[in-house]
């Protein structure tokens, strides 16, 4: 009876297609109980990918949500010769979160968009959740964070004289290190490492005094810096938080 109640209280969430997450997993309380349950915020493009990061937002982009349910242990059956997942040897399991799922997209009125795929003894759920088309303010951060990648190109070719620096697209500045010099690690390392502690104040506060500003500016906005590459590639994204 608890969950008939909590089914019963979307009435006009679902009918504007505003999905509040608190909802959703009340919706689910079962899974979220067992932590078998989760929940990420993102898009989904013209040609319906599903994908998270603002920065390739555009303007026919759509907010979506994708809902993740994963069954532990529960295909315990034959294993195909062709390898992958066991068979399921109970109906239950299966037809007891469809029917859920069933429930869900007929409340909200959408048309179904799920995925079932088995992973050794689990078996994983996915399905989604489209709303409207992204508002003005996901194109702000989106320009936030391309000034922001702007603003470290200026400041490793004209303070720390890289020259091969290079914003790739609206959330990926590129930086080709020398091949020569750089230590045991390399170049790419050294870099990689110097950005990472301008967000710690662990830098030259006279010397790198630019470097450590434009992250602290990053910080305030409200976005983290996540650096990857090798092989001589230092490639910089910023992420909101």
């Amino acid at each position: 009876m608890k969950k008939l109640k909590k089914f019963n209280n979307f009435g006009n969430l679902f009918e504007s297609f505003k999905l509040d997450n608190e909802d959703i997993e009340n919706l689910f309380i079962d899974y979220v109980d067992n932590k078998q349950f989760r929940l990420v915020e993102g898009f989904v493009s013209s040609d319906n990918r599903f994908f998270t990061d603002v920065a390739n937002v555009k303007k026919d982009t759509k907010k979506c949500k994708e809902i993740t349910i994963n069954l532990k242990g529960v295909a315990d059956g034959i294993q195909p010769h062709s390898g992958g997942g066991r068979c399921l040897t109970d109906i239950k399991v299966l037809s007891q979160i469809l029917s859920t799922i069933e429930q869900f997209y007929h409340r909200s009125g959408e048309s179904p968009n799920f995925q079932v795929k088995p992973s050794w003894e689990d078996l994983e759920i996915k399905f989604y959740v489209v709303g409207g088309l992204v508002e003005s303010s996901e194109f702000d951060v989106k320009e936030q964070i391309e000034n922001f990648l702007k603003e470290l190109e200026i400041i490793l070719k004209t303070k720390y004289n890289y020259k091969k620096v290079n914003l790739k697209s609206s959330n990926w500045l590129e930086i080709r290190t020398p091949v020569k010099g750089g230590g045991m690690y390399g170049n790419d390392y050294a870099l990689n490492q110097k950005i990472r502690r301008s967000f710690n104040n662990q830098l030259d506060a006279t010397r790198d005094a630019d470097l450590i500003q434009w992250a602290t500016r990053v910080t305030q906005g409200g976005f983290r810096c996540e650096i990857s590459g090798g092989d001589n590639q230092v490639v910089v994204q910023l992420k909101k938080i």
